[in-house]
């Protein structure tokens, strides 16, 4: 009887070494997630203190800079709009400096041609995009032209659009996690906080 009670107890407590270890991995990963969240966050305040610019945040965390208000013309719930965006990377030197002057993609072409080394004034690519704000919490939906946005693309432009008007300019501050997350994509590192500057061209 004894015999069977040690036993048992040995399985108990190997249970319980399985179970506290599984729960440690999680934990760990679960820290490795929030510390990253953490050195983005910083490195985003650096970037708009820097800048003087004031912090406006969205819920899931995109931060908002109007550059530019613009006219008194706002986009308003079923319009058609045409934006267009540059987008680029925020990252810090080997001296803890922030630098933020990597452009990687955008509509317009003499940024392209500047920053990119783009030759071809490609009129597919080179356009604005055009989407209309739908009836539903603002959220943006596809009417013709550009592509699915990732998501901290389309709540950022959904909430600068509520405050610039057209004519007017901003920026998107994307952290990682509503950006390209931890695996990122073509050209694009994973981890990476974005940059996207916005233009509200038109809206009707």
């Amino acid at each position: 009887m004894n015999r069977v009670n040690s036993c048992l107890s040995l399985i108990s407590v190997l249970a319980l070494i399985f179970v506290a270890g599984c729960g440690q991995e999680e934990i760990a990963e679960a820290f490795d997630a929030n510390e990253q969240y953490k050195l983005e966050t910083e490195l985003i305040r650096d970037y708009l203190a820097e800048n003087n610019f004031e912090e406006d945040t969205t819920d899931i965390g995109v931060r908002l800079v109007v550059t530019d208000q613009g006219g008194e013309q706002m986009a308003e719930i079923g319009d058609v709009i045409y934006f267009d965006f540059a987008g680029r990377f925020l990252n810090r030197n080997e001296d803890e400096e922030v630098i933020d002057t990597a452009y990687f993609d955008t509509t317009i072409f003499s940024i392209a041609e500047e920053e990119l080394g783009v030759e071809d004034d490609n009129p597919i690519r080179f356009r604005p995009v055009v989407y209309t704000y739908s009836d539903d919490g603002w959220t943006l939906t596809q009417s013709s032209g550009g592509t699915g946005f990732i998501v901290g693309f389309r709540d950022g432009v959904t909430e600068l659009l509520k405050i610039i008007g057209v004519g007017g300019a901003g920026e998107i501050v994307l952290p990682s996690r509503v950006a390209y997350g931890t695996t990122g994509t073509i050209g694009i590192n994973p981890n990476q906080v974005i940059i996207f500057e916005i233009y509200l061209r038109r809206a009707e």
